[in-house]
């Protein structure tokens, strides 16, 4: 569950669909939850 810990650092804006899509797109979320971390905007 790597990324569970990654969202909760990140902030958990959305851990709940984080998880949900990693079940069906865990290459894809691991790609998204990069980006986002990168990205300095998404400070919710």
């Amino acid at each position: 569950m790597d990324l569970e810990i990654k969202t909760s650092r990140s902030g958990g804006w959305l851990p709940s669909q984080l998880v949900v899509l990693a079940d069906d797109q865990r290459i894809e979320l691991k790609y998204f939850s990069n980006k986002v971390c990168v990205l300095p905007s998404m400070h919710f």
